[in-house]
């Protein structure tokens, strides 16, 4: 039996490489490792294929700045030496970052990641108010104050939104006009606001394909969120657990959020930064 050197590599979707699916990533990667003319080791059977396991899957359109895979060498070749070779023939999408050696009984990736990280970067923090009917606190419609069809949202005592252009005050809103529509500008105190709230809630049932599950917030991110304004918009970090049973999507978090404040969900772009294993000591990059 040949020998079997498990080397780990981290890599990044960048780019268009967000819009490939988790099928698409893998066959690029298992091209990258032949073209790169490393020993990989092959599975026993009718139709043997590249001993390679990739992380967690991520959805389509979503970045990442750091995923792992593991692929078994069939010969050694020092880490560093496999990195170049694999980065002479990398791809600008699903460029190779670090690459090192892990025990070969260890367990597999998606046996331990049990923590990821994400960042949202909102690409407008021009937002409008849901339209219909929204209750207030007491259960009573809110008035459509403006006439425009839209009714103010609820939101945390002390929070409001930040001015844009000429504005006048609307139940803690400021509204600027453009002709009958209406802009309002989004502040870092009031998103992190929206994530509290859907943090604190004992239960977030997300409805998919007919089924229905149901999560907790409170264990599903572990973490307070960070959310800081970086020039004309907003970004927010968080972690979400992962789970054998079901881990929460960062995408149905975000919506979550913006229904919580009774918002339309601005067009954002979110890349996952990072992926962890907990330890004793705290919790650690696979890599």
């Amino acid at each position: 039996m040949s020998a079997d050197f498990r080397l780990r590599l981290c890599y990044a979707k960048a780019g268009r490489g967000s819009y490939l699916s988790h099928l698409e990533v893998l066959r690029a990667l298992t091209r990258a490792i032949r073209r790169s003319g490393l020993p990989f080791a092959v599975t026993c059977g009718f139709n043997p294929h590249m001993r390679i396991a990739l992380g967690p899957a991520l959805g389509v359109g979503v970045g990442s700045d750091a995923e792992y895979l593991d692929v078994s060498l069939t010969e050694y070749v020092p880490a560093n030496v496999a990195l170049a070779r694999l980065q002479a023939v990398q791809t600008a999408v699903l460029p190779f970052l670090r690459a090192g050696y892990v025990n070969g009984k260890d367990a597999s990736l998606n046996a331990v990641l049990d923590l990821q990280r994400f960042r949202v970067r909102l690409l407008t923090i021009g937002i409008t108010p849901l339209a219909g009917p929204r209750l207030g606190a007491d259960g009573a419609d809110r008035p459509d104050t403006d006439g425009d069809g839209t009714h103010s949202p609820i939101l945390p005592a002390g929070f409001d939104i930040d001015v844009v252009g000429d504005a006048r005050t609307d139940e803690g809103w400021h509204v600027a006009r453009e002709g009958k529509a209406s802009t309002r500008e989004l502040s870092a105190e009031c998103l992190a606001a929206g994530f509290a709230a859907v943090r604190s809630q004992e239960a977030l049932s997300v409805s998919h394909k007919g089924k229905t599950k149901v999560f907790d917030p409170r264990l599903c991110i572990p973490n307070d969120v960070q959310v800081s304004r970086l020039e004309d918009t907003l970004e927010a970090t968080f972690d979400l657990r992962i789970s054998p049973q079901g881990s929460l999507r960062p995408d149905v978090l975000i919506q979550a959020v913006f229904a919580q404040l009774q918002l339309e969900t601005p067009p954002y772009r979110l890349t996952r930064v990072g992926l962890f294993m907990t330890e004793q000591d705290g919790v650690r990059p696979p890599l």
